[in-house]
């Protein structure tokens, strides 16, 4: 008892000489009104959990420089302030901790804005919180039920702090735009504005939200847009500003807008590129052939029209599409090549759109293609700073001799559609320059191309040839089964052995093994076609099956039911050609009208060609060219209207007069 009475005799004589801290600083706390000016800020502990922290560490610095002192140290570290009950301090340390600028040698200026971060012992640490001298005396506390995603590492969390007499938004967690474009905390620091705050994301932080925030760039800048308070004019100013390349428009925004822009283009419209990168460094001019991909070129090759410019002397030249009279579809792709002076170097196909407007292309050290018309010939290809390459890049084809080059493929057309193009236009010429077989050929641009054995099969079909690629030997993958769709099963048809093509008309078997003890099964048409010089000899099949009409193994044209996956082989043998005959270009010893129509096919390069000695060995006219003669002296013949060699035959008389009435 009597122990207790000196403590309390002696708190109370403590009152006198720690008045600046217990009666000055307390009720400040509790008013917030900072009307004392005490050099003090306090942070609730307990509202963060941290009821066991041996202390509270308060890293503070003046926004826009360097803090105050270093992490951790304990020049940082707070103090506990002692219980009050209203009368006097009871000798017991609370769970309020306070930081004193005075004792710590800190002057803060009115007017300037600080920031602060509490931290524990144990690693634990606060959101950064603004404050300002008004915030003196006031107290820090922490929201556990309103956690923010941490700015820097959107996978973790972080707990914010806000001032009990304070408003959030003038002195509060500060406000920054996440790594995935979030927009957190409550309070622009006073250096900055809404649109500098947007403008500093723009330039350090798009791309990577981009990526990780799994939306396009109209949602996203609308969405930062909208949490930030800006309108769409604002936006598109801080793009301009920033000078980044955007697929965000003006007018599809759900900002509020000044006006509606009834044709934003071609304001912007402006591509540029760095000739130092391909060495051109002391180009006269850099041009820009440019056109829209499927048609011809805005201004022929090496016009004024085309010129750049590079007002900066610094190797960077543009070229402002909209100046020029050129206005973009923004659903379209177009093709730039940039060449020097007198086109005396140039560089590949480039595809690109409205995004790339404000963009700058450059050339790649190691990047050097084959160029796309003449196969000796390489070309440097050049690719956009801010673009995905298979978005807006060096142009994806086949050239001359087999070779995929480029890596991005036009809108509005595939991958199929390529292969296909390859095949009507470049089949032959590849064959011939490639050093390749035909079956190697095809192999290997379908898998540069990313091409199932099924797209093969079709493309050859629409094609109209008949290449010796082999199926059962094919290296590429096979359609992807729809999820949920019935047991499918390979069906195969091969050379077992001479020479010759084999098809199947179906991709895969469809087998229904659920319908016991009836099998559900799917009929297949396989055909052999003999090369010139052999014939077919018989099928030999493996698996389950039945023929499904009245032909037999030894016929060319076999249509089977299928109970079970097959595999079919088609054995050829050689055969002595007998001396072809005139007009037979289908070689099935007759003439017929199917023998014009296929002559008038391989003219117009929509079947493969013969070799020269076919040709002339079933020459129509024996002129020893294949021509549209030959296909009319055909019809000719067929016709009664002369002989192979071009002779009117003469007209027969009929056996009786016709009536006449007279």
């Amino acid at each position: 008892m009597f122990k207790r009475t000196i403590s309390v005799i002696l708190a109370v004589l403590l009152v006198f000489a720690a008045a600046s801290v217990a009666f000055a600083a307390e009720p400040a706390r509790e008013t917030g009104d900072g009307a004392q000016k005490t050099p003090v800020i306090y942070f609730d502990s307990e509202t963060a959990g941290w009821s066991d922290a041996k202390y509270i560490g308060f890293h503070i610095w003046e926004i826009g420089a360097a803090a105050f002192s270093d992490w951790g140290g304990k020049a940082e570290r707070g103090t506990r302030v002692l219980e009050y009950d209203g009368e006097i301090v009871i000798d017991t340390p609370s769970l309020v901790w306070q930081f004193d600028f005075a004792a710590k040698g800190i002057t803060l200026e009115d007017g300037k804005q600080y920031g602060v971060i509490f931290y524990n012992d144990k690693g634990g640490q606060t959101y950064n919180l603004l404050f300002d001298t008004t915030c003196l005396g006031d107290t820090a506390y922490c929201d556990v039920d309103n956690v923010y995603e941490n700015p820097e590492d959107s996978s973790k969390e972080t707990l914010p702090a806000f001032w009990e007499h304070q408003d959030p938004t003038i002195n509060g967690p500060q406000k920054v735009i996440s790594s995935v474009g979030n927009v957190v905390g409550t309070c622009i620091p006073k250096s900055m504005t809404a649109q500098t705050l947007f403008e500093d994301f723009l330039v350090k932080t798009l791309d990577n939200a981009r990526t990780f925030s799994l939306k396009d760039d109209q949602k996203l800048l609308d969405d930062i847009g909208a949490d930030l308070g800006l309108t769409a004019d604002e936006v598109k100013e801080s793009l301009e500003k920033a000078d980044v390349s955007s697929s965000w428009k003006y007018n599809s925004s759900t900002l509020e807008k000044e006006h509606e822009d009834p044709d934003p283009q071609p304001e912007g419209s402006v591509i540029s590129f760095d000739a130092n990168s391909a060495g051109w460094t002391d180009s006269a001019y850099v041009g820009f052939h440019i056109w829209e991909v499927g048609k011809g070129s805005f201004f022929e090759w090496l016009s004024k029209k085309e010129y750049g410019s590079d007002p900066d002397h610094d190797g960077v030249w543009s070229y402002d599409l909209g100046a020029n009279g050129i206005k973009l579809d923004p659903a379209k792709h177009y093709g730039v090549i940039f060449y020097n002076e007198y086109g005396m170097e140039q560089t590949y196909n480039l595809l690109f759109d409205t995004a790339c407007f404000g963009d700058i292309a450059y050339c790649a050290d190691d990047a050097i293609l084959e160029n796309p018309v003449d196969s000796d010939k390489k070309t440097k290809a050049a690719y956009w700073k801010k673009q995905d390459p298979t978005v807006n890049g060096p142009e994806m084809i086949v050239t001359t001799i087999g070779t995929v080059a480029g890596v991005c493929i036009p809108k509005g057309l595939t991958a199929f559609d390529l292969f296909l193009d390859f095949l009507l236009y470049n089949f032959g010429a590849a064959k011939e320059y490639s050093g390749l077989t035909e079956h190697q050929l095809i192999e290997n641009v379908a898998k540069e191309l990313g091409l199932t054995v099924e797209d093969v099969k079709d493309a050859i079909r629409i094609a109209g040839i008949t290449p010796d690629w082999n199926e059962a030997r094919s290296e590429l993958e096979h359609e992807a089964i729809e999820p949920g769709a019935p047991t499918r099963e390979p069906c195969t048809a091969d050379i077992a052995e001479g020479a010759g093509i084999v098809s199947a008309d179906k991709k895969y078997l469809v087998i229904n093994y659920s319908l016991q003890p009836e099998y559900a099964y799917d009929t297949v048409t396989l055909t052999a076609v003999p090369a010139y010089g052999y014939a077919f000899v018989k099928w030999q099949i493996e698996g389950d099956y039945e023929i499904a009409d009245d032909s037999d193994l030894s016929s060319t044209e076999l249509t089977i039911k299928a109970f079970s996956a097959i595999s079919a082989h088609a054995e050829f043998k050689e055969e002595p050609q007998t001396e072809p005959m005139r007009g037979d270009y289908d070689s099935d010893k007759e003439i017929t009208i199917m023998d014009a129509t296929r002559a008038q096919n391989i003219i117009a390069e929509l079947i493969e060609r013969p070799d020269n000695e076919f040709i002339v060995a079933v020459d129509a006219d024996k002129d020893g060219e294949l021509t549209i003669l030959d296909a009319t002296r055909i019809q000719r013949v067929i016709a009664d209207l002369c002989d192979w060699d071009g002779n009117p035959l003469p007209v027969s008389e009929p056996d009786e007069l016709p009536l006449n009435p007279a």
